[in-house]
């Protein structure tokens, strides 16, 4: 009987939480998009204070160049729901990251 329970409350909060993707795709969202997008900048900005920032323009150049067509190729309504930022990170990381409210950081590990 329990089980019977605890499935009935995991199908009402599906149900409650269900929203639709950018691409019409059901999902379950259990926090805001205001409150993933406060956590995202957190986040970002905690990288940011941790690992130092790319001081090489040739690389930084080409980072925002990509990320700037890829915002683009998002459509208007994205591009302007959120203040993109875009990051190169010094380190040899072969990694990139994009997190929720428009903030994209990219490792110059990456790029070699």
């Amino acid at each position: 009987m329990k089980q019977l329970y605890v499935g009935a409350l995991f199908l009402l909060i599906y149900l409650t939480q269900c929203i639709s993707s950018p691409l019409n795709r059901s999902q379950v969202a259990l926090y805001s998009e205001e409150e993933m997008a406060f956590q995202g900048n957190n986040i970002y900005s905690a990288i940011k204070e941790s690992t130092p920032v790319s001081r090489n323009s040739e690389i930084v150049n080409y980072v925002e160049c990509i990320a700037e067509n890829l915002i683009r190729g998002l459509g208007e309504s994205t591009q302007l729901k959120y203040n993109w930022e875009v990051t190169t990170f010094e380190d040899p990381q072969v990694n990139a990251f994009a997190l929720p409210g428009g903030k994209i950081g990219v490792y110059e590990g990456l790029l070699e």
